[in-house]
């Protein structure tokens, strides 16, 4: 009698003892031999170069003499250690963790022993293993029991036989490559071990019910498929894979277009093909589902070829038509005359623009105006940077920047009597070198040529000469004003950032 229960989730190391017994005590007769399922899956971030598994076995209770060993995942090394526990030793099985494959991660041994004769009526069977990934410590699985009994089952009580079947499809998948999903459609109480074997030889254990295998192309392979369900019912069943005959090679494509931006879409009636495009414009890919982008309007050849291991090949070109759309531009630019010392008339040289296109003048003194075409009066004298910003309806925006130099009263003298900067380009540090020949409030600025001050150092100076140093070293390459402002004028000098 093998009686079982019906368990859900379940961690992946664990031990099984079969059969599982009947009642909450897994009640087994005197005489009935155990079979013990150790199973351990790598779940953690990197391969596993050894793997050992101790089992102790109880000699009050089962008879050593009698070990029998099942089957296995990989190969392995048994020794018995103090008299009674077995090692399984798994060296160099470089067991992948699972996140990085899955399937391949799992590993099991089953063994068979028989109990000590004369067990008497209500001996307890219980077991464990400690379960060893390289130098981590031991992960120790489940204890399993089994109670010796007698007459567990009430008279009248019909048997029911644990049924489950292991059948299963073979289905071809689309990648460059002759392999073949497994697909497993069991029977039975959940969940489910399957364990795949090729040609009596290759087989490997896992508890997805799909997996991928690659065939030969050439030669029959018979496959079976073993499962255990929950209950501890096993069925097995085959099937022999023949090859296909050589897939053709039919190259097309399909194309969409958006602008500059065209998805490749591979059309075939095999799954063994890789493509290789070339894309017509000095560029190739390669996939089923290739995106490529053009910089350039024009008609391009592009061509497709699709091939196999076995040496087909077939190639395909059609023409793609790209027509980007045209770039907006836009370019501020203005020119001056003097009308008299002090008033500038502005004409406005910019072109390109699209839509409703809009000006606005900074003209350097704090004043502003948006005419197309302006006339400003100066009531200081000083040189100042005029600046034209252009703005149209689709976003384009473009800045130019001149200066104008205003003497209103020709009477003043500059406060300034000399002037010098140095170095010329500089790197890290402006010296500002200047001569006053009377005591004012000095201002010196740095203006980029979009007319924005980026730096500004104010201080009352007296007569003669001074020296103030401005760092540079922040400032992008560029070509900049210095503005230096007294009480009674400007002057401006230009300098190269480098």
């Amino acid at each position: 009698v093998d009686c079982q229960q019906n368990v859900g989730s379940y961690d992946p190391n664990d031990k099984r003892g079969f059969p599982l017994g009947y009642g909450s005590n897994n009640s087994i007769s005197g005489n009935a031999e155990i079979e013990y399922m150790l199973r351990f899956q790598n779940t953690g971030t990197a391969p596993a170069v050894n793997v050992r598994v101790e089992d102790e076995i109880d000699l009050s209770t089962l008879d050593l003499s009698t070990l029998e060993m099942q089957s296995s995942s990989h190969a392995y090394v048994l020794s018995i250690e103090d008299g009674n526990k077995l090692v399984f030793n798994f060296n160099n099985i470089m067991l992948p963790d699972s996140n990085a494959n899955e399937p391949a991660s799992h590993g099991f041994v089953r063994f068979k022993i028989a109990q000590k004769a004369n067990n008497p009526i209500g001996t307890i069977i219980e077991n464990d293993a400690a379960i060893y990934f390289d130098f981590n410590a031991p992960i120790i699985t489940n204890i399993t029991l089994h109670t010796i009994d007698e007459n567990f089952i009430s008279t009248g009580t019909p048997i029911v036989t644990p049924t489950c079947s292991s059948s299963f499809t073979i289905n071809p998948i689309n990648i460059p490559n002759p392999s073949w999903q497994l697909i497993a459609n069991p029977t039975g109480t959940a969940p489910f071990t399957y364990e795949w074997t090729f040609n009596n030889t290759i087989s490997f254990q896992t508890t997805n019910s799909s997996t991928l295998y690659t065939f030969s192309l050439n030669d029959s392979t018979e496959v079976c498929l073993t499962v255990t369900d929950a209950t501890g019912c096993i069925s097995t069943s085959c099937q022999t894979y023949t090859p296909q005959s050589t897939p053709s090679c039919n190259a097309t494509f399909s194309t969409n277009i958006q602008d500059g931006m065209v998805d490749f879409t591979a059309y075939t009636n095999s799954s063994f093909l890789i493509y290789n495009w070339n894309f017509g414009d000095g560029n190739t890919g390669s996939g089923t589902n290739p995106t490529h982008y053009y910089t350039a309007s024009g008609i391009y050849y592009v061509c497709i070829t699709a091939s196999n291991m076995l040496g087909c090949s077939d190639t395909y070109c059609d023409s793609v038509i790209i027509n980007l759309p045209i770039p907006n531009n836009c370019n501020a630019d203005f020119s001056i005359q003097m009308m008299g010392t002090n008033t500038a008339q502005f004409t406005n040289l910019s072109t390109g623009g699209s839509g409703q296109t809009t000006y606005m003048w900074d003209f350097g003194n704090g004043a502003s105006g948006n005419a197309q075409n302006p006339q400003y009066t100066y009531d200081t004298p000083g040189e100042f940077v005029v600046t034209l910003t252009m703005s149209d309806s689709v976003n384009c925006t473009s800045t130019a920047s001149d200066t104008v130099t205003i003497t209103t009263n020709t009477s003043n003298i500059n406060l300034i009597e000399d002037l010098k900067i140095s170095p010329n380009p500089v790197t890290d540090l402006l010296q500002v070198q200047l001569n006053l020949i009377a005591t004012s409030k000095v201002e010196i600025s740095i203006i980029n040529m979009t007319g924005q001050r980026v730096r500004q150092h104010q201080e009352n100076l007296t007569d003669g000469n001074h020296r103030v140093f401005l760092p540079t070293n922040d400032l992008p390459i560029g070509m900049y004003l210095l503005h230096i402002q007294t009480e009674n004028g400007l002057k401006t000098m230009k300098f190269l950032k480098q």
